[in-house]
C-alpha cells in the first residue's frame, strides 16, 4: 500500500479548477474564430465592391479613351482642310 499523500485531497478540486480554466479558455478562442469568421466575410464583401467599382471605372476611362481617340481624329482632319489654305494665303 502506498503511504497517504497530503496532496490526494486538493486533487479533486484542482482538477476542477482546471477544467474550468480550459473552458474558459475554450469560450475565448471560440469567440476569436467568430470575430474572425466575421471579419473574412466582411472583407470578402469590400472586396466584392472594390471589384464592381474597378469595373464602373475601367468603363468610363474606355469612354474617355474612346472620346479623347474621336477628338483626335477630327483634329485631324481640320488640320489637314487647313493646312493647304494657310499655304495658298502665304
Amino acid at each position: 500500500m502506498r503511504p497517504f499523500n497530503p496532496s490526494w485531497p486538493r486533487r479533486p478540486q484542482r482538477s476542477a479548477e482546471a477544467a474550468k480554466e480550459i473552458k474558459g479558455l475554450i469560450s475565448a478562442s471560440a469567440e476569436q474564430v467568430g470575430r474572425g469568421v466575421r471579419l473574412v466575410g466582411e472583407t470578402g464583401e469590400s472586396l466584392e465592391r472594390i471589384l464592381v467599382q474597378v469595373g464602373e471605372i475601367t468603363t468610363v476611362v474606355s469612354e474617355i479613351a474612346r472620346g479623347a481617340k474621336e477628338q483626335a481624329v477630327a483634329l485631324a482632319e481640320v488640320h489637314r482642310g487647313w493646312l493647304p489654305n494657310s499655304k495658298t494665303r502665304n
